[in-house]
């Protein structure tokens, strides 16, 4: 069985993006971003127009993915 993943750009963050398995990929550093849990659920630090942002990674991948 092959499996592949699917990866599309985070909408606000042009430098990120997220995979169909819950994956943060930065463009700019190159590499898969860690996460950390908070209330249970995972998240991910970004930055845009340098500013830091934290996003839930489970709404970031169903905002990606809608409709698919």
């Amino acid at each position: 069985m092959i499996w592949t993943t699917r990866w599309k750009q985070i909408e606000g963050f042009p430098d990120y993006y997220v995979s169909d398995d819950g994956r943060v990929f930065s463009m700019k550093r190159m590499k898969v971003m860690n996460l950390f849990e908070k209330h249970g659920q995972k998240y991910v630090k970004m930055t845009n127009n340098y500013q830091q942002y934290q996003r839930n990674v489970d709404n970031l991948r169903r905002a990606a993915f809608r409709g698919e």
